[in-house]
């Protein structure tokens, strides 16, 4: 039948030596091209670039107790602002691409004897795999460190599970827990999730350097890098933005009443199921496809054994994920792109070929995974990458893919350069003044019994010395608006001067809005 000419046309197909390699090759150049394009995603418009920029105008690194969100930067935007600092727009994206060749190098280069015998064919295929994750389509051209913190983490993982262990000299052992500990503890300050990937980590290192009877430079070198490199954080956190030292190491803001409500708002991310998780192979629409890891994950099926001591500690932490990770964090394969790789690692260990029909089966997959993933950075390469040729370009991909840039382009030329503005839309770096995201609206319950909050928050906007509040149609006197009694007399306004932009272009939306500037000062906001 069908399924029997199905199978004997999948048994025939031989692969040439050099197609993954040229696949793979394909697929890293049209990632560079990406990381080159303009930075249009609504996270990076906001803090990822708006803690940079307002770091570099007001000489101090911006986290601030009225901006929720700019309490979630880290190192990874210390170092889009040494980046910005010398006008290189793209270096927060081209660090990504950089990441994600430090990963795929990490295994490449190993001296390892489980990779030193695999043939280049498949270790392409196994990059193959990687690159090929949908989820890296995001990552790749966004000002979002996480690929940055994801690579750090690997590095470490390899450094743990495949190296430390094999190693006879307490010496090197100690070397090598050493940089383990950087790593994850440096890790750690770039997102705040990546505390449980980095957790295991160093529960497994810690655990070798016990077999080794090591166990008092581990404790004592564990105890001095944390202070060194975690503890300053939590030091700014207490001074200026809360005094409860629990909530501000264990919630990933540190605001003293909505840490919580966010903490949940983070967890929930796009409302995917937790006891069913089949986003992590596929989306649950295409719109959602940069959610997902992919077919990549499967390899487990077809390249496992828990023989090796190795393999079963890999195994064993990549379980330990999944299980937390599932009911403690963000149901999204952006969550879990560390398994992921463990998972991959895992699988690639002496790694070959077979020529059963599952195994092409899963192979053929594989390939059409990449072709996908190809034809898609094709078109995201030919509509982002003109951004870069010169300005005209640039604001053309602004204007198309760049959520608030038409309502900012609006602003900016109605307002002065001297202007404080307060606003309802989050992409802030769009923004030629200085601009305050009030996002603290959306989340505090609204109760009669919660407006000390809202007191607490304007308080502290009124040392900003607010002059112009900017509305979009869809936050112009709804029940989240929490000015329409306090604020001045309207400034501005115009019909359809914003329109919705998105990146994804099955999750396009062609309408446009309104837009509403109203004047505001600390004598209105009295009123609140």
């Amino acid at each position: 039948g069908v399924l029997d000419l199905f199978k004997s046309n999948i048994k025939k197909i031989t692969i040439n030596n050099n197609f993954f390699s040229y696949l793979f090759f394909l697929i890293i150049i049209l990632y560079f091209f990406l990381s080159l394009s303009p930075i249009t995603d609504p996270d990076s418009l906001e803090y990822h670039i708006g803690v940079p920029l307002y770091s570099l105008k007001h000489g101090v690194f911006f986290v601030k107790d009225y901006w929720l969100h700019s309490q979630l930067a880290g190192a990874g935007e210390a170092l889009n602002t040494l980046g910005l600092s010398i006008h290189a727009i793209q270096i927060p994206t081209f660090i990504q691409f950089l990441s994600l060749l430090l990963i795929i190098a990490t295994i490449h280069f190993s001296k390892s004897k489980f990779f030193l015998n695999i043939s280049l064919k498949n270790k392409y295929f196994i990059y193959l795999i990687i690159i090929s994750c949908p989820v890296f389509l995001f990552l790749g051209n966004t000002a979002k460190p996480q690929l940055f913190a994801i690579a750090t983490s690997f590095i470490a993982f390899f450094l743990c599970f495949i190296i430390l262990p094999r190693e006879k000299k307490n010496e090197n052992k100690k070397k090598l827990y050493f940089l383990i500990v950087i790593l994850t503890l440096f890790t750690t300050q770039i997102k705040y999730s990546f505390f449980l990937s980095c957790g295991i980590i160093l529960i497994f290192s810690f655990y070798e350097m016990y077999k080794a009877r090591l166990f008092f430079y581990a404790i004592s070198i564990s105890i001095i890098l944390f202070t060194l490199i975690v503890v300053p954080r939590e030091i700014y956190d207490y001074l200026f933005v809360n005094k409860n030292i629990l909530v501000n190491f264990f919630y990933p803001i540190a605001d003293p009443y909505l840490y919580e409500n966010i903490k949940s708002s983070l967890r929930h991310g796009v409302g995917l199921s937790r006891n069913f998780p089949y986003w992590l192979i596929v989306p649950a629409k295409l719109g959602e496809i940069t959610y997902t890891l992919g077919l990549g994950i499967l390899i487990i099926f077809f390249n496992f054994s828990l023989k090796l001591v190795e393999n079963k500690k890999i195994f064993y932490a990549s379980i330990i994920y999944f299980l937390v990770g599932l009911y403690f964090g963000q149901p999204s394969g952006r969550f879990f792109v560390e398994p992921f790789l463990w998972i991959i690692l895992l699988a690639s260990i002496n790694f070959k070929f077979y020529k059963r029909f599952f195994y092409k089966f899963f192979y053929f997959t594989i390939i059409l995974q990449s072709s996908l993933i190809l034809l898609t950075l094709v078109f995201a390469t030919y509509n982002f990458f003109p951004g870069i040729l010169n300005k005209e370009n640039y604001l053309k991909v602004l204007s198309k893919f760049a959520d608030g840039y038409s309502i900012y382009n609006w602003s900016n030329k109605n307002l002065s350069d001297n202007s404080v503005l307060l606003t309802t839309h989050r992409s802030i770096s769009l923004s030629k003044v200085d601009t305050i995201f009030t996002e603290f609206r959306a989340y505090y319950s609204h109760d009669e019994d919660d407006k000390f909050i809202v007191d607490y928050y304007i308080q502290r906007i009124k040392k900003q010395k607010p002059t112009h509040i900017l509305y979009v149609e869809h936050e112009h006197g709804n029940h989240l608006d929490v000015f329409k009694n306090c604020r001045g007399k309207i400034f501005k306004s115009a019909k359809n001067v914003g329109k919705f932009a998105v990146r994804n272009v099955f999750n396009k939306n062609l309408n446009k809005y309104d837009g509403y500037i109203y004047n505001i000062s600390n004598e209105d906001l009295n009123k609140c």
